[in-house]
């Protein structure tokens, strides 16, 4: 399980990005408003997931311009893979075009495989509507993988949810990519363009939004199929301190707005956002982390009978909620098992 997803893009993917993004977000000013652990994090693994990203984060641009970016991207794949320099989960998003997307995979696994792959490369179909469209792509994959030589299910299929179209059909377009299906990110600010929303409305919190990032949940999370939230537009950038600290203020509470939810990732695009995502992640988990193991120890010591303790009514239900929130706490690093045990 991860936090984030950082989308990056293309033409900036080189050795010591990664360290380069943490060093980063702990020089800006804003760094002074999160804890040492925070800080500890950015040191030792500021991103956890990356996108090599060939669609917004790389803009249109020529097609040799895209094929030399992919075929440099791969090199410099390979040299990280070879350095141990990789984050735990990484992958790749082409653009929606077939033709292209083709291409620009092809290409960049022609040198990727220079070198030992991970287990698992994520591969993110954008601005998604149809269930054929899945079906492409899935068997992009798998083509993908016959002509490389890779073991299945190498190629990890991933759905960025931008349009309407693909929210009413997302139970099909699940079942169309079998169990390749990886996860599924959400484009808000596509989603509400497509539904006339004008941009000065749009945000993370448009009941749109809501309510598109609900029928995700409900129909991808029962299938293990991890749900991602939409990225946070306003960046801590620039001279202005106030806009930045209100950028810091706003992204932390857009992350504690999704843990509330029951979305545990999101995807970021500055590396300022870092420690607010993870400053919201930590604040949240401590500060709820003494009560949940009260209510726990107490269900355990019962022999997993209904309690009360305090005002608080627990049973196997809720219990497995407090469950949800120590591995989840346990896995972003908010506190260790040793913390918890």
């Amino acid at each position: 399980m991860v936090a984030h997803v950082f989308y990056g893009g293309a033409h900036l993917f080189k050795p010591g990005l990664f360290a380069k993004l943490g060093e980063r977000a702990l020089g800006s000013p804003e760094a002074a408003l999160v804890s040492e652990k925070v800080k500890e994090k950015l040191r030792r693994e500021p991103v956890e997931d990356f996108r090599i990203d060939f669609e917004d984060g790389f803009g249109w641009r020529s097609e040799e311009e895209e094929d030399q970016a992919a075929t440099q991207a791969g090199i410099e794949f390979a040299r990280m893979s070879l350095a141990g320099g990789l984050p735990r989960r990484i992958g790749i998003r082409p653009k929606a075009d077939y033709r292209r997307a083709w291409r620009t995979l092809e290409t960049f696994l022609k040198y990727a495989t220079g070198a030992p792959l991970p287990k698992q490369l994520i591969v993110t179909q954008p601005k998604i509507e149809k269930v054929e469209e899945a079906k492409c792509w899935r068997e992009m994959l798998e083509k993908a993988e016959v002509k490389f030589r890779l073991p299945g299910m190498t190629l990890r299929h991933e759905i960025l949810v931008e349009h309407p179209s693909a929210v009413r059909n997302l139970a099909e377009i699940a079942r169309t990519c079998e169990n390749r299906l990886d996860a599924g990110h959400f484009g808000c600010y596509d989603y509400l363009s497509s539904m006339q929303v004008p941009a000065p409305a749009q945000s993370l919190d448009h009941p749109y939004a809501t309510l598109a990032r609900w029928t995700m949940q409900q129909v991808l999370t029962p299938l293990g199929v991890a749900v991602s939230d939409g990225v946070y537009t306003k960046l801590p950038t620039g001279e202005d301190a106030a806009a930045r600290r209100d950028a810091f203020e706003g992204h932390r509470k857009a992350v504690a707005r999704a843990l509330n939810e029951g979305m545990y990732c999101g995807w970021d695009v500055h590396p300022g956002q870092l420690l607010s995502r993870y400053a919201a992640l930590y604040e949240f988990f401590e500060a709820h982390r003494d009560d949940v193991l009260r209510r726990y120890k107490s269900f355990q010591e019962a022999q997993t009978k209904a309690t009360r303790a305090g005002t608080q009514f627990d049973d196997a239900a809720t219990v497995e909620g407090l469950m949800v929130f120590l591995r989840r706490g346990s896995s972003c690093g908010a506190f260790t098992e040793e913390e918890i045990a």
